[in-house]
């Protein structure tokens, strides 16, 4: 459950058709409480990339510069993985991810593995930021 959204356009108004930075907390169904905060108005360079789960069983934080380390786990690790960044006109940002996804997606229509989302998990994330755009709008 959503609870309260805020977006806003800081550096890059009329150069980018969605909000640069933006906040969410939402509450899951068990109970537990989360928070979301983004933002792509980092002068230079992409300053950090996080994702941090606290969780009944365990925690986990992947973080870097472009989430590429593990910098903290109460699980088995995988092993550390090498992900460049994208380079926009000298300007270093985002991680570039979308050939795994790619790669991923052609494994999967080739019968070599199912690891990917299922369609129940694609509409919930799009539900999921259409009430991000209805909370943060009303």
């Amino acid at each position: 459950e959503l609870q309260t959204a805020t977006l806003s356009n800081n550096s890059h108004q009329g150069q980018i058709e969605f909000e640069d930075s933006g906040a969410f907390q939402f509450r899951i169904p068990s109970g537990g409480h989360g928070s979301f905060s983004y933002t792509t108005s980092v002068a230079l360079k992409n300053l950090e990339s996080s994702l941090t789960i606290i969780a009944e069983k365990g925690t986990i934080k992947i973080g870097g510069q472009y989430m590429e380390r593990i910098e903290h786990s109460d699980f088995e690790q995988s092993e550390h993985i090498e992900i460049a960044p994208n380079v926009y006109q000298g300007y270093q940002g985002s991680a570039n991810n979308h050939p795994i996804v790619i790669d991923q997606v052609i494994k999967a229509m080739n019968g070599i593995t199912t690891d990917l989302p299922s369609m129940e998990d694609a509409i919930q994330s799009i539900s999921l930021i259409e009430e991000i755009y209805r909370q943060a709008r009303a």
